[in-house]
């Protein structure tokens, strides 16, 4: 395993900058994720990591190395591309050992480590099949096979998962951790989709147009983003925007004639008037029935962040339901609502039904808007 160190990294592909004055860290182990949409640039720092794009400007140290210029075949990596890349024309066994037959290793020895190789993924009885008889999440594990056995210092991972059915992409994306951990291998994982990055990453870099927005743990990046697109892309919220009626330790926010008192942002004052954005979680969204109940006796009703909503979407799923509400001013929020007791005779919610919500403040995050809306 290996320590990755990215310094001021940008790559530029005529006028267009993909990667913009990029810093980061990868400790030795650590299963990273680079997320991002679309064309963020994450793609093209792996290709960095990899050695075949080559920086505009900045440097890339591997264990203190600077490795820049080194090709990709002295950079001790393993990859595994999105479209999985392997021989068509040839076996699993001799798609796996292919690297250990150009270092033109003892048969007896490849032998030995394809039959252990593909036992590490669960692929034992495979090795005389060709890719054409396998599904696609076993050339998945077919070509995670070969990246491996060459026993690379760090893994790279381009969307491996984006081409599996939903219910493959579980199984293979966990597959990949347990294996990850098991060989203590430092690995970098791109991906577009978040919930991905949340289930693996030990760290997550969150890219946008070049450019790296938040980095850290699942749990940091999900319950303190840095920044209403970090709050919008990260989970499911409700990304409204609107304007500071008071500041301080409680500052109040007002989003179409709604007034929310928020958490304040850490690190910086919000001023009267100021426009910023607000981020709430439809998790976090307490809703009670008012059925049999005068919302003129409720005085929870009286409180902040609390009020009477009607529901005008919902949809049932089991173990929770989820639709939108409408508040009194007109905005609609989606939620979030568990059922932890179903055998309990708990009151379903229906659309049209009058409920009262209540967020707590330390649950309504805001903060400085970066889209400029």
């Amino acid at each position: 395993m290996a320590e990755i160190r990215v310094e001021n990294l940008v790559k530029r592909f005529g006028s267009v900058t993909a990667v913009a004055d990029l810093s980061l860290e990868i400790r030795k182990g650590e299963m990273v994720a680079l997320l991002g949409p679309s064309g963020c640039g994450k793609t093209t720092l792996l290709r960095m990591l990899a050695g075949f794009e080559h920086p505009t400007e900045g440097h890339i140290y591997m264990d203190g190395e600077r490795i820049n210029d080194l090709p990709p075949q002295q950079r001790r990596i393993g990859i595994v591309f999105q479209d999985y890349a392997i021989f068509p024309t040839m076996t699993v066994y001799d798609n796996v050992a292919y690297g250990l037959k150009i270092k033109k290793l003892p048969r007896e020895r490849i032998r030995k480590e394809v039959e252990e190789y593909l036992g590490l993924v669960g692929l034992s009885s495979y090795g005389e099949r060709m890719p054409s008889q396998l599904s696609g999440g076993q050339q998945q594990r077919v070509a995670l096979a070969r990246a491996l056995i060459n026993k690379p210092e760090v893994l790279l991972l381009d969307e491996p998962l984006s081409n599996l059915d939903a219910a493959l992409r579980l199984r293979i994306r966990k597959e990949i951790r347990k294996l990850q951990q098991s060989l203590n291998i430092t690995a970098v994982f791109v991906t577009h989709d978040q919930e991905e990055a949340l289930s693996i990453a030990d760290k997550i870099f969150v890219m946008r147009e070049g450019e790296l927005m938040q980095s850290g743990g699942p749990d940091t990046i999900y319950t303190r983003p840095a920044n209403d697109f970090i709050a919008d892309f990260i989970g499911r919220s409700n990304v409204m925007y609107g304007r500071v009626l008071a500041g301080g330790s409680e500052p109040r926010v007002s989003v179409d004639g709604t007034v929310f008192q928020v958490s304040p942002p850490a690190g910086e004052g919000l001023s009267p008037e100021e426009r910023v954005w607000v981020s709430i979680r439809p998790h976090l969204i307490k809703l009670h029935p008012l059925d049999g109940i005068s919302p003129d006796r409720d005085p929870a009703l009286e409180s902040a962040n609390a009020g009477r909503g009607e529901i005008v979407y919902v949809e049932y799923l089991g173990n929770y339901t989820k639709g939108e509400i409408r508040l009194p001013g007109g905005r609609d929020l989606e939620f979030e609502h568990y059922h932890l007791d179903p055998g309990a005779g708990e009151t379903s919610l229906r659309r049209g039904q009058e409920v009262r919500y209540e967020i707590p403040a330390r649950n309504i995050l805001t903060g400085r808007s970066i889209r400029g809306t």
